[in-house]
């Protein structure tokens, strides 16, 4: 599985969608504890973003 992305499952779609949020947010916050820094989507990306899926 090198290269992928990450893998979370739910009963629900929207349980899917709440259990990828907090992996993700919970991978930021290590990085952030860990002293990384972390790269944030600029305004661009957000509106293409939002454009795209939104």
């Amino acid at each position: 599985m090198a290269n992928h992305g990450p893998i979370v499952a739910g009963k629900y779609l929207i349980t899917t969608m709440y259990n990828m949020e907090a992996l993700a947010e919970s991978a930021k916050l290590m990085m952030l504890l860990d002293g990384k820094n972390t790269n944030p989507l600029s305004e661009l990306d957000w509106q293409e973003l939002l454009s795209r899926f939104g």
